[in-house]
């Protein structure tokens, strides 16, 4: 009999049945292929389904699939799935289980690759002028099957990334700038960065009411207006009019305040008019979603990505989306640590930047002392998002604190994790009345 640990998949299985955060573990480990049981396999395939497009992932909701598809009864019917939750009181093991269920698949393989081998040497054995490199290359074959069915996934040949890389240095080297990375709008911080790489996931942290959203309508500004980069901006908090307001405010430098009541001068209306043909002309996407759960939100960015060939969005706030509407975490923390990993699945996947604005826990409050410079440890809900963000952002403003302090006007802009480089900080102006940050140098 081959390696196998039923009890395993069936424990696998029913943490997956329980949790949305435990299929997100199995599937980084698994696969349809690696089921000893069949039965198993189409299962597992049913709930990833359900899961990949945003639906319930739940018992029942894969009970009426697997009947929809007429596969419920070859799978043991609705009450063997009933029976697959029972085998675990809770899904935090799963992803223990699924690297046990792997194990024994890699070693079914190579008990599968060991039987090719044997037969090979038996055939060669009984046949006249082998040759025996002929005989050890194709049991070399069969082994290297082995490991690469841990890892096929169309991956590009080693040649190809390495003329892609040096094409993109090349171009940075003779235009300053790169087609796969998008900038930032502060020299600084395109100084140290080289422009947020696609592909990534950028969090910026500030306490409440210190900038994170401005800053994030800033990026949206210049990969849109200035670099006419394709950009959207999902608000869960604003509608889409007030977000705009805000962006017109910081085009057009006219007071954010007079704007929304209509106390503009002449010359607020004539920098306006000014400013209108490049910002109407931007390929910016501006989207306050009605529904925040992070599969929507995910359907949504894939669409823009997709149709309108957007390469930057931001998704503000983070702490707003949710993870499963049908499915109780245990901790606030568990459901951030799972849109924060589907954020950054979205940045790979469609080969895009994406900017989540977060708050910084233990806020001090404006009556308090000037706080220090934030560092991750002050990230609110989840260390998670230190861990799986590319870049992690943190604004430290004095004067939100004290409004004649030395440095009034000034902001930080702490890079404190920075995946491909140091971690250093940009000094830029704020000038949140335009509702806007500037380089210090044209403010």
């Amino acid at each position: 009999m081959l390696p196998h640990d039923g009890a395993a998949e069936q424990c696998t299985l029913g943490g997956m049945l329980l949790s949305a955060d435990a299929i997100a573990d199995v599937i980084e480990a698994l696969d349809d292929r690696d089921w000893y049981r069949p039965e198993h396999g189409v299962i597992f395939k049913v709930i990833v389904a359900l899961y990949e497009r945003g639906d319930s992932a739940t018992e029942s909701a894969v009970v009426q699939e697997l009947e929809r598809q007429g596969l419920l009864e070859s799978v043991g019917g609705a009450s063997y799935l009933g029976a697959l939750v029972a085998t675990v009181p809770t899904a935090t093991n799963a992803g223990h289980y699924a690297a046990v269920v792997e194990e024994k698949a890699v070693l079914r393989r190579l008990a599968q690759a060991g039987a090719r081998i044997a037969e090979l040497s038996r055939q060669a054995n009984q046949a006249d002028g082998v040759d025996i490199g002929v005989v050890l290359d194709q049991a070399r074959l069969a082994l290297v099957d082995v490991a690469s069915l841990r890892s096929d996934s169309g991956a590009p040949q080693f040649d190809e990334l390495v003329m892609s890389t040096l094409d993109d240095i090349d171009t940075v080297a003779t235009h300053g700038t790169s087609t796969r990375r998008v900038p930032t709008g502060f020299a600084d911080l395109d100084d140290i960065t080289g422009g947020f790489p696609r592909g990534s996931l950028v969090v910026i942290d500030a306490y409440p009411g210190v900038g994170a959203s401005t800053l994030a309508l800033d990026f949206i500004r210049s990969a849109a207006v200035k670099h006419r980069i394709p950009a959207a901006y999902l608000s869960l908090d604003n509608p889409s009019d007030a977000v705009t307001q805000r962006l017109l405010s910081a085009e057009a430098k006219v007071r954010l305040s007079d704007l929304r009541t209509g106390r503009m001068t002449n010359d607020d209306w004539s920098r306006m008019a000014n400013r209108m043909k490049a910002i109407s002309e931007s390929p910016i996407h501006i989207v306050s979603p009605d529904n925040v759960d992070i599969a929507a939100i995910a359907k949504t960015i894939t669409n823009l990505a997709a149709t309108e060939g957007v390469q930057l969005v931001v998704v503000d706030p983070l702490h707003l989306a949710t993870a499963r509407r049908d499915l109780a975490y245990e901790n606030r923390e568990r459901e951030v640590a799972e849109v924060t990993r589907r954020l950054k699945r979205l940045a790979l996947d469609n080969d895009i930047v994406v900017v989540a604005t977060a708050q910084l826990s233990n806020n001090p409050g404006p009556r308090q002392p000037i706080p220090p410079l934030p560092s991750l440890a002050d990230l609110r809900d989840s260390g998670t998002i230190a861990h799986v963000a590319d870049h992690v952002l943190l604004i430290h403003r004095p004067d939100a604190w004290k409004r004649d302090h030395p440095r009034a006007g000034e902001a930080d802009l702490k890079l404190a994790k920075h995946r491909h480089c140091v971690t250093a900080t940009a000094v830029v102006a704020h000038q949140l009345h335009y509702s806007r940050f500037a380089d210090l140098a044209h403010g």
